[in-house]
């Protein structure tokens, strides 16, 4: 296809306030997409594997007639969705698949003979995937120092954290990005975020945090369930002032019972049980058994704290040699009010700046 249509580079459509329609698959999108994107896939995921099927076992012009026969009933209710986006935003149209291919250049095509403005992403999302690769190697430079908040599991550093971001604090959640708590019961309930979506959520939310005069995380590992965590995140991390919070041992097993509900979610625990009693030594193991076979999900959450997550937490909380300041909170408007008071006496900012 050797005909030209208008472009726009990633930049020119991150400055611009054009709706941008993504015609890639709905597997494509999940994956990884431009922030406000509109999926409108031309081809579903099975349609995209028969297409590349016959790309590669028969040949190219098989592979077009294929998309074609595909696609043509299609074609009108596409036409009128991206004309309503048109006629909506009163801006050109932009749209993109992959790399900048036949499926954007087909459509773009086919609206502006139709008299709906639109123009094609130079390199497709592709070209999107360069920029935030490069921009988080500025920032891995120019971000800001880190606080990080730490502590036994069951203790509320996310409900805090969470509660502080409401309230205009910067913090980056980087749980949320991932779609994943980050244990090994940390997908219950939740869709985890591909390594290219939860990098673009991270450039996202750093690039709004780029004039705040610290950042607030939560203690992590290296990966965060599917998602590993850039470099120069550990090393702030490591190197972050920190913010260590106890709380009652009964309310962080109730905590957690309300954050995973093993009832509801009853084989997604289960299977987490599983993962994690091969390393518990076998006396625990029985009592454990026990437990979950009476449901008694109060006693297994409590064994699991006492015999894993807590050993494993104190064993890396003593690698840390940056400054600490200790919270002890009973309820959790407490916690919050102390971890504000915490923040002025580590950033030195009696006014603390919110972002």
């Amino acid at each position: 296809m050797a005909f030209q249509v208008p472009s726009v580079t990633i930049e020119e459509l991150l400055d611009s306030a054009s709706p941008v329609v993504d015609v890639r698959t709905p597997k494509e999108f999940a994956e990884f997409r431009i922030p406000g994107a509109v999926n409108l896939p031309i081809f579903s995921n099975e349609e995209r594997v028969q297409v590349g099927t016959t790309y590669t076992q028969e040949d190219p012009n098989s592979a077009k007639h294929l998309g074609l026969e595909l696609v043509s009933g299609k074609l009108p209710e596409l036409f009128q969705q991206i004309k309503a986006l048109y006629e909506e935003k009163g801006e050109r149209v932009i749209i993109h698949c992959w790399r900048g291919g036949m499926r954007s250049r087909t459509i773009v095509a086919l609206m502006n003979s139709l008299g709906v403005p639109c123009c094609q992403l130079e390199g497709g999302i592709r070209s999107f995937r360069r920029l935030i690769v490069q921009e988080l190697d500025v920032f891995a430079e120019t971000a800001p120092r880190f606080i990080v908040i730490e502590g036994l599991t069951g203790t509320r550093k996310t409900d805090i954290l969470e509660h502080l971001r409401q309230e205009g604090y910067p913090v980056l959640d980087l749980e949320g990005m991932a779609g994943h708590r980050g244990s090994a019961f940390g997908a219950i309930g939740l869709t985890q975020n591909s390594q290219k979506q939860f990098e673009n959520l991270l450039w996202q939310r750093l690039h709004d945090l780029k004039n705040a005069p610290y950042i607030l995380i939560e203690a992590e590992s290296k990966r965060i369930g599917n998602v590993i965590l850039p470099d120069f995140v550990l090393e702030r991390k490591w190197s972050g002032a920190r913010i260590h919070m106890s709380y009652p041992f009964q309310k962080r097993v109730k905590s957690l019972h309300e954050e995973y509900e093993p009832e509801k979610n009853e084989q997604e625990f289960r299977a987490a049980v599983a993962r994690v009693e091969k390393r518990i030594d076998a006396r625990i193991r029985k009592e454990l058994d026990e437990a979950m076979e009476k449901r008694d999900y109060f006693q297994v959450i409590s064994i699991l704290l006492e015999s894993y997550y807590d050993p494993r937490y104190r064993f890396s909380a003593d690698q840390y040699d940056t400054p600490v300041v200790e919270i002890q909170m009973e309820h959790f408007q407490e916690g919050v009010d102390q971890v504000k008071r915490a923040i002025e006496e580590l950033s030195g900012m009696k006014n603390v700046e919110k972002c």
